[in-house]
């Protein structure tokens, strides 16, 4: 019998892990399945429970580990504190191998993760490939900008004494991977990449969100109860919006873009919006910005906020997306094609939020390649 390890930390990673895994392993009987979700401290337990919704309703885990570890980046800058993190999770490794030995999973055909997953270098040996998964539009970014690039052998020989130093492997450039499966065939790259697999993940996003909702109404009747009074509320309305709020816009900047939305996409002033805010987000004053949208709702039960919008969108159907640049855009065009989507471009620089500045002009190489309804 041959097993899949998969790494995770999150719920998007965790989604698309459950799509490919469904998408490429469903019908490979020889294959048990394991993944292992890497929980940080400050993921509250709400946002665990969606996760742990997703994976338990996906019906292709034949295992499910949970360890808590939270994300630190390596720094070529701060060898200590490299040193230091390579102890920290060489000790949470430990622990989870013998678990996995305990339950006589000791070798791994697949070792296959997300770039956000922090255990993963532990388990790999000369044997099993290495396979990285996406979890989110960046892995399409990187792919274009760095799967390419050459790499002078100074830097290959440093890159390779530093993994034999701090026992972690350096992903800069992909050199070290066996596959990159992706969720989405709508991004096209100039080249024939043989490392990257576009995988056809929308029939089984669709079986999964539709096992997703029958079994949140049975767990959650109240969250689903407020969900499904909005649903109910679109077919009373004529022009009704999914509203994508947009981390890279500045929020003192936000109303100014949201006029800017309003007059180029031709917004209907009696359009019916409803909108998801982050559960950081302070509600106050988000309901004062998105106010001048006109009719809107938002979304109020916290469980609610931690769903994907890629299922709440799925589950309302009868909407029109909007939004700037974003990984949902993306996923939505993907696994709900029947669903209009209209992509808007931030129309100034001053308009965007400090540390997404040199981010616009590369999802735009990737975006712009997709039939969006551009504004």
């Amino acid at each position: 019998m041959k097993v899949n390890l998969f790494f995770t930390n999150g719920v998007m990673t965790t989604l698309c892990a459950s799509l490919l895994c469904e998408a490429l392993f469903f019908d490979e009987k020889e294959f048990k399945n394991i993944i292992c979700l890497e929980q940080f401290d400050e993921h509250d337990e709400f946002y665990n429970i969606v996760i742990n919704e997703i994976i338990s309703i996906s019906g292709i885990w034949e295992n499910k580990y949970s360890v808590q570890s939270n994300y630190h980046n390596f720094s070529r800058k701060n060898l200590i504190h490299s040193m230091q993190l390579t102890g920290y999770y060489k000790f949470i490794a430990a622990a989870l191998k013998k678990k996995l030995n305990k339950d006589k999973y000791d070798h791994f055909e697949n070792i296959i993760f997300s770039s956000t997953a922090r255990l993963w270098p532990y388990f790999r040996t000369s044997s099993n490939k290495k396979i990285l998964i996406e979890h989110g539009s960046g892995e399409y970014i990187y792919v274009k900008n760095r799967y390419r690039k050459k790499s002078s052998y100074l830097k290959l020989w440093l890159t390779k004494i530093w993994n034999m130093i701090f026992q972690y492997e350096c992903l800069s450039n992909y050199s070290n991977l066996d596959t990159i499966y992706l969720c989405s065939e709508l991004v096209k790259f100039n080249e024939e990449l043989s490392l990257v697999c576009h995988v056809d993940t929308q029939k089984a996003f669709c079986k999964l969100a539709d096992n997703f909702w029958e079994n949140y109404k049975k767990k959650f009747p109240d969250e689903y109860s407020e969900l499904n009074v909005i649903r109910e509320e679109l077919g009373k309305n004529k022009d009704n919006f999914y509203y994508l709020v947009s981390n890279e816009v500045d929020p003192m900047k936000y109303p100014d873009f949201i006029q800017y939305q309003k007059e180029k996409a031709a917004l209907p002033e009696k359009g019916y919006y409803i909108i998801k805010s982050h559960p950081s987000n302070d509600e106050n004053s988000y309901n004062e910005i998105y106010s001048c949208l006109g009719t809107s709702v938002t979304v109020k039960q916290i469980i609610n906020k931690y769903i994907p919008a890629e299922f709440l969108i799925y589950f309302f159907d009868k909407v029109t997306v909007i939004g700037s640049n974003s990984s949902t855009l993306l996923y939505v065009k993907t696994w709900m094609p029947h669903i209009p989507v209209i992509r808007t471009k931030i129309p100034d620089k001053i308009m965007i939020s400090k540390g997404f500045e040199n981010l616009q002009d590369q999802i735009d190489i990737i975006f712009d390649g997709i039939n969006f309804i551009e504004i």
